[in-house]
């Protein structure tokens, strides 16, 4: 046995960033229907997830983080959910960025604005500039909501996110999804 050795000689196959291809047309198979009924399941998946996995941050949080304590939808999953959507189709900044927490008790963001200060942004503003967001990309939202609803590995996650804005958004525009349910 020798004490001398090469780092290079440590490097595993499954060290080694794998390479995932990302068909940003793939449909879940799981979704049948006109585009309100799916909008309705993916919607509906989301709201019966729970994170159980030990050492998740959602599991830490406990049965509270899934209650709407200010009406239908108001809970923080679905905040943490709207606000992913929010990045993924890059609503303007202040819903996307500095949003530090929620207040699970009256449905609103807590967040920095500019200059330091304190910003609330209810949960059905965030909506609104989502659903706003989407008719002016030109997108499908019950797409878009399959794809936020669909569990995905953190290479599948890490390929989709490096590929360009337009190349990621095509997968939400019904004319250039292989929506073919």
């Amino acid at each position: 046995m020798t004490d001398n050795f090469d780092l290079d000689d440590l490097t595993t196959d499954a060290m080694k960033k794998p390479e995932v291809v990302v068909d940003t047309r793939k449909t879940p198979t799981s979704f049948h229907g006109d585009p309100a009924a799916r909008l309705a399941v993916a919607q509906q998946r989301i709201r019966e997830h729970r994170f159980t996995e030990p050492g998740s941050y959602q599991a830490f949080l406990g049965a509270v983080y899934y209650n709407d304590f200010a009406g239908p939808d108001t809970s923080e999953h679905w905040w943490d959910v709207l606000h992913a959507i929010a990045g993924l189709i890059r609503v303007p900044k202040h819903f996307q960025m500095g949003l530090v927490s929620y207040d699970r008790m009256t449905g609103e963001g807590i967040g920095v604005g500019d200059g330091g200060s304190r910003i609330r942004v209810p949960i059905a503003e965030l909506r609104a500039a989502i659903t706003a967001r989407i008719t002016e990309l030109g997108l499908s939202e019950h797409l878009l909501w399959e794809y936020i609803s669909e569990t995905h590995t953190v290479a599948e996650d890490n390929a989709f996110y490096s590929l360009p804005f337009e190349d990621r958004i095509k997968r939400f525009r019904a004319e250039e999804s292989a929506d073919v349910a």
